[in-house]
């Protein structure tokens, strides 16, 4: 009787399960951030059980025979290449989360058991406007779509040009069918200012360019979307993106999957739609913004924060344009460097201090962003030509 109990024990537990398939490449940066954001919410489950399938490959036999016979409970789709054979075989009541890939799922099944989650494509291509904008005159505009011409492409390049007529301004959009980017390229107006449909296509603008011999950025300033790392840095000068809150959309996938096997009644119509979270400013369209702007923003930044832990890297981080253009930036400007701007703020500081408190040495280094007493009272000596002690007692 007791060996019977054992027995049923595992197979109670695994009914308790929930077997989740996840559809998504991993091969896109858009697609690594979804799938981040799916782990994270999975992380708070003891219950959740991920099958990854990144690529056709994955997609076996046996697999789809599971999500044909129901023994996968929940799904969250978005592969183009996996969702339409995944789509077709799952039973009507197992919950789809797709992630902007709604035409690869079947239109009969219900709206309960059936969520797509988009993104704002036109704020991404307003907020490329606004960017070139703000950047200074440009002679031309130009938009590189997607290659297979998808929809959230073509959304992205129109509100792109719609946002740059009402201010005046002409775009053209790239035909791959009539010219290749070097000839498109070549017709331009210099400068011209490039919006990319997505980082790998601003990256292939970028080399294109080194090729027929136009200087990013000063005649071609060049703007993709997704900000992959992996891309955005390997290309000479670095290249400016646009973020789009992924993590999030990912989270929000998962947590409205767990939602929709829980109450598989319910109705869960809450769509979330992914916006952009700002341009991550980069050298490739650094050339027409104003080393005085930068350097103001780089200093109100200090002047909040140098009692912080804060170093360089922060400060680039904060203003979104990457460390070495800071860096440049403050040479042109012969201000002396961002790190010497740090310190001067939290000097000055610990001089207000000494005045007007009776604080402690270590007190002060604590309170002014210094990781240690004897690095302050150095450094004191060092720049005013006196010990802490001595100052405070003349002041």
């Amino acid at each position: 009787m007791i060996q019977a109990q054992y027995d049923i024990l595992p197979a109670m537990k695994t009914r308790q399960m929930k077997s989740i398939l996840v559809a998504i490449s991993s091969s896109h940066a858009a697609s690594r951030q979804k799938l981040r954001g799916i782990y994270r919410y999975a992380l708070r489950k003891d219950d959740w059980d991920i099958t990854l399938v990144r690529s056709p490959a994955d997609l076996t036999p046996q697999l789809l025979e599971e999500c044909a016979n129901g023994d996968i409970d929940g799904f969250i789709l978005s592969s183009d290449e996996c969702s339409t054979e995944i789509g077709r075989v799952v039973p009507a009541d197992k919950p789809i989360i797709a992630i902007e890939i709604w035409k690869k799922i079947p239109a009969k099944r219900s709206r309960r058991n059936t969520l797509v989650l988009k993104t704002d494509n036109a704020a991404i291509g307003d907020m490329a406007a606004a960017h070139f904008r703000s950047l200074g005159r440009f002679s031309s505009f130009a938009y590189i779509p997607d290659e297979k011409g998808r929809d959230w492409s073509k959304l992205r390049g129109d509100t792109f040009m719609d946002a740059l007529a009402s201010s005046g301004h002409h775009a053209e959009t790239y035909d791959a069918t009539q010219e290749t980017i070097p000839e498109f390229l070549s017709r331009q107006e210099l400068p011209v200012a490039v919006f990319a449909a997505w980082d790998f296509l601003a990256a292939k603008v970028i080399k294109e360019c080194h090729r027929i011999d136009l200087n990013i950025p000063s005649q071609v300033s060049v703007l993709g979307v997704d900000d992959d790392d992996l891309i955005c840095e390997s290309v000479k000068p670095p290249l400016s993106t646009i973020l789009v809150d992924r993590i999030k959309q990912g989270f929000m996938a998962a947590k409205t999957l767990d939602a929709m096997m829980k109450f598989p009644k319910s109705t869960h119509a809450q769509d979330y739609i992914a916006l952009p979270v700002k341009v991550v400013q980069r050298e490739s369209t650094a050339y027409l913004s104003t080393g005085a702007a930068i350097i103001e923003r780089a200093r109100k930044f200090i002047e909040d924060h140098a009692t912080e832990d804060i170093d360089v890297n922060d400060v680039a981080r904060a203003i979104c344009i990457s460390r070495r253009l800071l860096d440049l930036r403050f040479q042109e400007s012969r201000m002396g460097s961002v790190a010497a701007m740090i310190r001067t703020k939290r000097l000055s500081k610990v001089k207000s201090l000494l005045k007007q408190t009776t604080l402690s040495d270590s007190r002060i280094a604590m309170r002014c962003g210094f990781k240690s007493v004897g690095t302050l009272r150095n450094l004191f000596r060092n720049t005013f030509g006196m010990s802490m002690r001595t100052y405070r007692t003349q002041h």
